[in-house]
């Protein structure tokens, strides 16, 4: 992680280091007198198995956009739901070493990070969904994880008036929501 940036105050908004192989982001790499100015960071195509404790709102209090696609996470990074101004979460694709899926948890509360709207969740193996889904996340991936079972009858009225996007696949065990298309 190149650290050096934020240690030499360079005043980065947005940050884009897709497949570096990067392995961790040692604590405190993101300290710097304008670090706080970063809005967009993609990480995708590394092999991160977790963030470090620089993803917090009093470091990065403007981060809009974060995209954490292809590593290997087996378990949520909460810490950037601590952003208020959160509003792309993209965390698709987690596989360990040995290509198998390892993100299976769902980010319980993830709706009480206030400005999020956009939630990619797909291609990884959540399970069963305990949590409320929330109309303010406006478009919501969760396809291709073939074991979810999720209700979205909270969202259902969003979704048939065209305010939600959930992008989904029909063989998934989606409830509370008949308008959706699935495979009985």
């Amino acid at each position: 992680f190149p650290s050096i940036l934020f240690k030499k105050n360079s005043p980065i908004v947005s940050l884009i280091l897709a497949g570096n192989g990067m392995k961790e982001i040692p604590d405190g790499s993101m300290k710097g007198d304008n670090a706080y100015m970063l809005e967009a960071l993609d990480l995708s195509y590394n092999y991160l198995k977790k963030l470090s404790d620089d993803f917090y709102a009093v470091r990065l209090p403007y981060l809009t956009g974060l995209d954490l696609s292809y590593n290997s996470l087996s378990e949520f990074p909460y810490a950037p739901l601590s952003i208020s101004s959160l509003q792309r979460f993209i965390i698709r694709h987690q596989r360990d070493a040995n290509g198998n899926r390892c993100l299976k948890e769902w980010p319980e509360g993830v709706s009480r990070c206030p400005s999020l709207a956009i939630l990619c969740l797909g291609s990884n193996d959540i399970r069963k969904v305990n949590d409320v889904i929330s109309p303010y996340i406006s478009y919501l991936e969760i396809a291709d994880n073939p074991n979810i079972t999720i209700d979205v009858s909270s969202v259902c009225d969003y979704i048939a008036a065209g305010y939600y996007m959930l992008f989904y696949d029909k063989t998934q065990d989606i409830r509370g929501c008949s308008i959706l298309d699935l495979e009985d």
